[in-house]
């Protein structure tokens, strides 16, 4: 007779369901602008319900999992935001980044779309820039200006940006990098390259700044010629991860044209260790990326440590940087 053993634990599985609550309900806090009415103070969730036009009984069972999840406090019937949630979540101030919640719904429909993209080997979300209709496009990119200018922020934090002079932004979507960074750093000048389709949304978001003098947007495709300029700085935020591995080292080397030598390029995205298991927010996106893109992924550093070694940078390094995405930093030759 065998000796019986204990069945292994099924916590991974049955913890499913419990990890779905707390961002879907985020999700929905966004999409209905809880946050906002709460910063003029506590909030009962009927007086709640009257700001945001609806009925406070399904209002009510949100609010109670947003507390749950450290979203809002709860005292005396009231709600009120948390300080995480009035500094991030609330619309019209500087710090306001909820407009990703765009983001995370094409996310989430990627990510239920993930089997039928390995069967077809077709992703079935794609996203392509190129060819999404103004109103979509323009969702997406304002989605992720909030992210995209908090970045800027912390990355002007870097000391060579106290010396530096210009600025060459590849891949620019919304601007938010080069706005953060000519606000940052008054005798920065930058410019932006995007596609056509994207142009017209960075030139508004640039005009609101309040930064056309310093800032220039052109469109430029960065795989078919080198870029011209001569430029001290360049940055590329969530490029090299929608593009094939083949263009990522044309990417490269078309950057690396238009910086000067000496010159810094900053990559900052998604980006895996060598085994390709860790961190977990860039192992995670790359099932994202199955059903989103054609040929793009969360790279690993060696791949990157490669493509730019060839394109004539020296002094590679990288490390963890904001929301899950790593920051590669290297020396033109």
């Amino acid at each position: 007779m065998t000796e019986r053993t204990m069945p292994p634990s099924r916590a991974p599985i049955d913890n499913i369901r419990e990890a779905v609550f707390m961002p879907m309900a985020v999700r929905a806090a966004l999409q209905l602008d809880v946050f906002t009415p709460l910063a003029k103070g506590a909030l009962t969730a009927q007086e709640l319900a009257n700001e945001l036009g609806v009925q406070p009984r399904r209002l009510a069972l949100l609010l109670y999992q947003l507390v749950h999840s450290d979203f809002l406090e709860l005292s005396d019937g009231k709600f009120t935001n948390t300080e995480m949630s009035a500094y991030y979540l609330v619309k019209g101030i500087p710090t306001y980044i909820g407009g990703v919640h765009g983001v995370w719904t094409e996310q989430l429909g990627a990510l239920m779309q993930t089997a039928e993209s390995i069967r077809t080997d077709k992703g079935q979300t794609k996203i392509d820039f190129s060819s999404l209709s103004p109103e979509a496009l323009g969702g997406f990119i304002r989605g992720l200006h909030g992210m995209s200018l908090g970045t800027g922020h912390n990355l002007a934090k870097q000391p060579l940006f106290s010396e530096a002079r210009n600025l060459i932004d590849v891949g620019g979507g919304s601007g938010g990098l080069a706005i953060a960074l000519c606000q940052e750093h008054p005798q920065l000048h930058a410019t932006i390259i995007d596609l056509p389709s994207v142009i017209p949304i960075t030139v508004e978001l640039v005009e609101d700044a309040g930064l056309s003098d310093r800032i220039t947007v052109q469109t430029a495709d960065i795989l078919s010629k080198p870029l011209e300029g001569e430029f001290d700085v360049a940055t590329a935020r969530a490029l090299f991860q929608v593009l094939s591995a083949d263009q990522c080292a044309v990417a490269a080397r078309n950057i690396s044209a238009a910086v000067v030598p000496g010159g810094t390029l900053f990559v900052i995205g998604f980006i895996t260790d060598d085994s390709r298991v860790a961190p977990v927010m860039s192992v995670g996106m790359n099932v994202v990326f199955i059903s989103m893109f054609d040929d793009g992924e969360a790279y690993a550093e060696s791949d990157y440590r490669g493509w730019l070694s060839d394109a004539g940078f020296t002094g590679i390094s990288r490390e963890p940087y904001l929301m899950g995405n790593s920051l590669i930093t290297a020396q033109k030759l």
